[in-house]
């Protein structure tokens, strides 16, 4: 499982070695100042990510990599019995995250409040 967290002004997301070869991804960090918005979700909406442009899908057991909708870039690492924390971002390399991880309210207050 991911692990995601708020450190030094920064989100993180550190993956496992299956999350990184299944994601086709490395471990991920984005500053706080261009996190737009977060919020939870109790499933991932798997029509709102579009098409995978690279990483693995387990019907019902794992979302993991890169997505496009409409322009948009989507990272998502999801596996079931996980809450997904949505993050909205700016300047960055994704415009949205889909992460799932079982913390996801402490996260928002985190991200919503901003860098302290």
């Amino acid at each position: 499982m991911a692990k995601v967290f708020v450190k030094d002004n920064q989100l993180k997301v550190l993956l496992g070695f299956w999350e990184r070869v299944g994601g086709f991804s490395g471990d991920l960090s984005f500053p706080l100042v261009n996190i737009v918005s977060a919020q939870v979700a109790d499933k991932l909406d798997l029509s709102s990510l579009g098409v995978r442009l690279g990483g693995t899908g387990l019907p019902g057991l794992a979302v993991l990599g890169h997505f496009r909708k409409r322009g948009v870039k989507i990272f998502c690492n999801w596996t079931r019995g996980q809450r997904v924390l949505r993050v909205e971002l700016k300047n960055s390399k994704f415009q949205r995250l889909e992460l799932g991880c079982m913390n996801p309210e402490e996260l928002v207050l985190h991200l919503n409040i901003g860098p302290s």
